[in-house]
Order: structure tokens, then sequence, then C-alpha cells
């Protein structure tokens, strides 16, 4: 039997674990880089598209657990399909 591991694939229950790493991660590389800057070895004004792209790294690991989750059956999908539904009737409505 092959581990999940050697296809390249991460279980839905590892995911908040992973998740922590990257928290962890993010902080770590916030702080390298306000010290890279205050050593004058980075412009400031590059901060900003560092921490835009630190934030949408953040983004993706959120909705990596979100689906994790939803795998796992921690969420109850019937509010949104509700809402789908009846997005579709009013659609239908319309036309």
């Amino acid at each position: 039997v092959l581990e999940s591991r050697h296809l390249g694939l991460v279980m839905p229950h590892e995911i908040h674990n992973l998740r922590e790493k990257v928290m962890k991660l993010d902080i770590n590389m916030r702080k390298a880089h306000m010290d890279r800057v205050n050593k004058g070895k980075c412009k400031a004004k590059l901060s900003a598209p560092f921490t835009r792209l630190l934030h949408c790294v953040d983004r993706m690991g959120n909705c990596c657990v979100n689906i994790a989750d939803a795998a796992l059956g921690r969420v109850d999908m019937t509010y949104f399909m509700q809402i789908c539904e009846n997005e579709g009737e009013k659609t239908h409505e319309q036309k």
C-alpha cells in the first residue's frame, strides 16, 4: 500500500497541522523581512508587496483548511446548498 506522501498528497486530517506550520512560517518571514529592512538589506517599499504575497499564501491555507473540513464532514453544506437553490429559483423567475 502506498502512503499518501509518496503520491504527493496530504490527507485532510493532516491539513490543520500543516496550517499551523504555515502560520509560524508567516510570522518568521515577516520578522525576517523587517530585520532586513532595518539593516538596509531590503528596501522598505518592498514591504507592501511582500505582505500582500504572504496574505495570499495565508488565504490559500484557509481555503485548504475549509476544503479539508468539508472532506472530513465537519462542515454542514445544507446552508450553502439552500443558497444555491434559491439563486437558481430567482434566475428561473427572471426568465
